[in-house]
């Protein structure tokens, strides 16, 4: 139900062609009596045009069409052109309109001299509009199928899929290291793909690539039509794998340097191992106020002189091989 005002008077301030349709006025008066009348409403404007697809991609002897969806009052009159200036053929392109005002140019077989750009044109007697539509027989962009994290430091295998109806002649590949302050793109190219179908498929292993490092890559296709748009730019980051080793490895050995320091441990000295009990060989005469270490299956005896607990109550490497553990599990977490 549409919207009701009261008054002999609708003003429309800025009338468009939304506002296009049947409107009915209604008085009554004292007597119960009612009256009422229809006006039809054409707010005439210039034309308008939209390209349903900018390029439109597809190859020798494929069936494809172009269309524009096409706007205005009076409805205009369309004409598509090629190149610009040259009307299509009327004998061999299919011209069609239907009821959403969608204007179609269809070519049953497309041939070799078709690949170019179209005009849409509308014009009625309040202005004319166009859109440009290029017919393309060159690849589509590139899409990527990785993910952006690589399984390790100096290696990435990249994959790619395109879709070109003609068989594609080589990949154009360019990448660059984003912490070059420069923009150096390293520029290459790797063999083309033949496809039972217009859908491609590729892939690219880099190596020699910095640890912990984000790369930018473009590819684009070529076949014998021309090359691909750059769609836009892959980035991935290798791992760390190799520099984390290192880092840890420095980390553990400094932790296991100040914990010797701190607790006098010799790593020079030996364990003997006698059934469930182990000695410590290197210590011949212990003075008193030292305490005689053993343990079974982890317990500890302590000599009368020990009694401040702590961290004496595991011998002196578990204390050492505890606290790197725990300290390498924090480190690697974090990394």
């Amino acid at each position: 139900m549409g919207a009701q005002t009261l008054g002999p008077n609708l003003t429309l301030p800025t009338a468009g062609s939304k506002d296009n349709g049947v409107y009915v006025c209604t008085a009554d008066d004292d007597g119960g009596n009612t009256a009422s009348a229809a006006i039809m409403l054409q707010v005439l404007y210039p034309p308008k045009v939209r390209a349903e697809s900018e390029v439109v991609y597809t190859g020798l002897n494929y069936e494809t069409s172009l269309a524009c969806v096409v706007e205005g009052e009076p409805l205009p009159q369309v004409k598509w052109f090629k190149g610009g200036v040259e009307p299509v053929n009327p004998l061999r392109l299919f011209k069609a309109v239907d009821a959403s005002k969608r204007f179609s140019l269809q070519f049953a077989r497309v041939q070799r001299g078709d690949f170019s750009n179209y005009t849409c044109n509308a014009t009625n007697f309040m202005g004319n509009d166009s859109a440009l539509i290029s017919l393309q027989g060159r690849p589509k962009p590139v899409r990527y199928y990785s993910v952006g994290v690589g399984e390790n430091g100096t290696s990435y295998t990249l994959v790619w899929h395109v879709e070109s109806y003609a068989p594609v002649i080589t990949y154009n590949i360019a990448y660059k290291n984003e912490s070059d302050l420069e923009e150096l793109w390293v520029n290459f190219t790797v063999p083309g793909t033949i496809s039972s179908s217009h859908y491609h498929s590729s892939s690219h292993t880099f190596t020699q690539l910095q640890p912990g490092a984000t790369y930018h890559v473009q590819v684009t296709a070529t076949n014998e039509f021309g090359e691909s748009d750059v769609n836009q730019t892959f980035s991935f980051t290798t791992t760390l794998d190799d520099v984390e080793s290192g880092i840890v490895s420095n980390i553990q050995e400094n932790l296991k340097n100040n914990i010797n320091d701190n607790y006098n441990i010799d790593d020079g000295a030996t364990w003997n191992s006698t059934g469930n009990h182990r000695t410590r060989e290197g210590d011949s005469a212990l003075t008193s106020s030292q305490t005689k270490v053993t343990h079974d299956q982890d317990e500890v005896q302590l000599g009368a002189d020990d009694t401040s607990g702590g961290l004496s109550l595991f011998p002196a490497t578990n204390q050492r091989t505890h606290v790197i553990a725990f300290v390498t599990a924090i480190i690697l977490f974090v990394f």
